[in-house]
């Protein structure tokens, strides 16, 4: 929930996309989900519905907008392009197993933060444009306790850049699920005070 000194954002992963299941490039294309694979959301629907959103956010991409209409049915949300995962351009649908031969690709592995995909997106605008969408939140007074439905690459830039103790491999979020960040202003900054993965799973009584 959110607090009278901090702002509460659950960033939440869309659900799985076949493209995702075979473990192929997912960025701009406008694949849609599996609905089949909905219900294994349903703790983290339940949990979402105690909560009392201020604003709910989600990517215009399909797999984003279907996730966050079986979330929290029947509230309106945002669509913001701000929101998409990084576009994969020409490698957009193929596996790394498809690529690992092209030299470009094996550059762009090793340099990812300075290069590009072949007709698509730069790592450094792909950061302004995540950031210009946080910043935008955290500066509204009214905004609380705020949803958020996007891409792992999108909650991946967040994770790493307000919580410098993970390394990369740490911030990845399952589909369907995510992670609850509580910002709070310090000295002008906005820092991630404390985290938490949702849904909120309860020990079982041994």
């Amino acid at each position: 929930m959110g607090t009278d000194d901090g702002v509460s954002v659950y960033f939440i992963r869309h659900g799985l996309t076949q493209w995702n299941k075979e473990k192929r490039y997912l960025g701009h294309s406008d694949e849609p989900l599996l609905p089949e694979l909905l219900y294994d959301s349903r703790l983290l629907k339940q949990q979402l519905s105690a909560q009392s959103f201020n604003q709910i956010f989600t990517s215009d991409l399909r797999r984003c907008m279907e996730t966050i209409e079986y979330l929290v049915p029947d509230k309106p949300a945002c669509a913001d392009p701000n929101l998409r995962e990084m576009d994969f351009g020409d490698w957009e649908g193929k596996t790394h197993h498809e690529l690992e031969n092209d030299p470009m690709y094996q550059h762009w592995i090793n340099h990812w933060q300075m290069s590009a995909p072949p007709n698509g997106e730069n790592y450094q605008p792909f950061r302004r444009r995540v950031r210009s969408f946080l910043n935008d939140i955290l500066k509204k007074d009214d905004r609380r306790n705020v949803l958020v439905v996007t891409h792992g690459g999108v909650i991946r830039e967040v994770m790493n850049g307000f919580i410098p103790e993970l390394s990369f491999a740490d911030s990845k979020i399952p589909h369907g699920k995510g992670v609850r960040m509580l910002f709070n202003q310090s000295g002008g900054d906005w820092k991630c005070s404390s985290w938490s993965v949702v849904p909120i799973v309860e020990k079982e009584n041994s």
